[in-house]
């Protein structure tokens, strides 16, 4: 089995489904084997027993202050890229930008492969935030985004992209994107987001039973609450729905990083005037998301213009459409493409008429609504489960790990896999 290492920022176990679906079962399934190195979430103590893809290395963050917290993971992280990389073919780092040059480094002293995976834009993340009025009254922090900006910029694009051996970017717009940074596009392979259609069947979802659903209309929106995403478009535009339909409800699953970005967001929905036909669930696990999504009549999937989300792959949007829910979602490149493709939904402007008009129709007539929700699970299948994905990556790792001796054999008999380019 090949197998590589791979470093990650997000907690153990693994929550977001490229990490958990992909490299956790399907790669695994494929022959590809990923070890990890990760920090333990909150009470997931030491042990690795639940991840089945390979070996694990936990750092477990002691409470005793977040410098000493800082100093220990920076250890343990730089320790574990030579100590973890002795027998894999190549190390690979998502996300994790102050990582990439010392995993670059212990990659070319070993002779392996050296790969970045970057789900999202994270030095521009950092200067967005910077600009975001939620820290207007926190200097240091505003002070410190934007020191973590620009010089994650500088490391990521000046010195590890260019000299590492493979990218794998969100989106097709990402890699265009990296390519006008000069990464040349062959080097780097389009993983777009998808939904992990064997859990979700596996999970029987059926319609929350929630008695403030009673009587109403309701619409959903899965996912983060921070300010950053302008979650108070979507209340300007229940406001405007109900206007025509006042029994319509909004639920709102997810939390926000910062309890201040929520409690700004639930002050707009009191000063606009919609506060008691919103549902607050906060963050729950996927199924009982989805179990709320299975009651709606329409997802919402407004994603902000610009550049740090115009790169993104919404998941939302896919979610919806494996349950069935018709969208309504913004002109964001992925999403755009996977609404027109499959027909699912409805693409609009980032506006709020827009989108409350397009609700406001799919409300109105329900029969061409529940034909756009049916067309969802079938586009799911076909292009988005995580076992369609997970055959395209695997084609892209053997191209890079095996050794050209063995691709040499191989090619004599038969022809190099072609990985799809869908929508490229």
């Amino acid at each position: 089995m090949l197998r590589i290492l791979m470093s990650m920022r997000d907690p153990f176990p693994p929550q977001r489904p490229d990490v958990k679906a992909l490299f956790g079962r399907y790669l695994a399934d494929r022959g590809l084997g990923t070890d990890l190195l990760a920090e333990a979430a909150p009470g997931a103590g030491s042990c690795g027993s639940a991840w089945q893809a390979g070996r694990v290395e936990l750092f477990v963050p002691s409470s005793s202050g977040r410098l000493r917290k800082f100093v220990g993971a920076a250890i343990f992280f730089f320790v574990g890229l030579g100590r973890a990389s002795r027998d894999v073919g190549a190390i690979q780092v998502r996300d994790q930008i102050f990582l990439a040059l010392p995993g670059l480094i212990v990659a070319r002293l070993r002779g392996i492969k050296f790969f970045y995976w970057m789900s999202f834009p994270f030095p521009e993340g950092y200067l967005e935030i910077a600009r975001s009025e939620s820290l207007a009254a926190s200097p240091m922090r505003r002070f410190a985004s934007i020191l973590r900006g620009y010089t994650g910029e500088l490391v990521l694009y000046r010195m590890v992209a260019p000299r590492a051996d493979h990218l794998f970017v969100q989106s097709a717009r990402m890699l265009e994107a990296m390519a006008a940074r000069g990464v040349q596009r062959d080097r780097m392979t389009a993983v777009p987001m998808g939904v992990d259609l064997a859990s979700l069947r596996a999970a029987a979802i059926t319609p929350a039973v929630d008695h403030r659903l009673l009587g109403g209309r309701p619409l959903v929106y899965l996912g983060a609450l921070d300010r950053v995403r302008r979650i108070d478009f979507l209340l300007h535009v229940l406001a405007r729905i109900r206007l025509a339909f006042p029994q319509v409800i909004l639920i709102l699953a997810g939390d926000a990083s910062e309890p201040g970005d929520l409690d700004w967001l639930r002050r707009e929905a009191q000063r606009i005037g919609v506060d008691g036909a919103v549902v607050w669930l906060g963050w729950l696990p996927s199924e009982q998301a989805w179990s709320y999504v299975k009651c709606a009549e329409v997802g919402l999937s407004p994603i902000p213009p610009g550049p740090l989300y115009e790169v993104s792959s919404p998941t939302k949007a896919l979610e919806y459409m494996a349950l069935g829910v018709p969208v309504v979602g913004s002109r964001i490149p992925d999403q755009e493409m996977v609404l027109r493709q499959s027909q699912a939904g409805v693409v609009v402007d980032y506006d709020v008429a827009a989108f409350a008009d397009a609700t406001i129709r799919l409300l109105m007539e329900p029969a061409r609504a529940r034909a756009m929700g049916a067309r969802g699970p079938e586009y799911i299948a076909r292009e988005r489960d995580y076992s369609v994905i997970a055959d395209r990556v695997a084609a892209v790792y053997r191209s890079l790990l095996t050794p050209p001796s063995i691709k040499g054999v191989e090619g004599a008999d038969a022809p190099a896999p072609v990985v799809p380019d869908h929508g490229r």
